[in-house]
């Protein structure tokens, strides 16, 4: 796979971040249409996307910094480059899922 998919001028279209968006994008327009069919209304779909989102950004970044912990013990400086890049995607899959757990529990919406 190619690292960079194209740029536009100076800006850069990364392949990885694009497929990433895109299967969040599809994901939620696959979610609205399936809870449509069960009376789920599209808001409450979005609003636990959102959360999930953020959930999942925060989660790969902090399972990254984990991940990176004997570089971060030895050389403390490095953090502030960490949070430019690096994301560990099983760590955005448990802060999305916990995220959108706990939105749910809150607000009753679903489970």
């Amino acid at each position: 796979m190619h690292p960079i998919l194209f740029r536009v001028g100076n800006i850069v279209i990364y392949s990885y971040g694009f497929m990433i968006a895109f299967g969040i994008l599809s994901a939620v327009i696959i979610s609205m249409y399936r809870a449509r069919k069960v009376g789920i209304e599209d808001d409450v779909v979005l609003d636990i996307a959102i959360y999930g989102v953020i959930g999942g950004v925060i989660g790969a970044k902090l399972l990254f910094i984990i991940a990176e912990a004997p570089y971060v013990i030895k050389n403390p400086v490095v953090l502030k480059d960490m949070i430019k890049g690096g994301f560990v995607v099983y760590g955005g899959l448990i802060g999305g899922v916990l995220a959108a757990y706990i939105y749910c529990k809150k607000k009753r919406s679903i489970f």
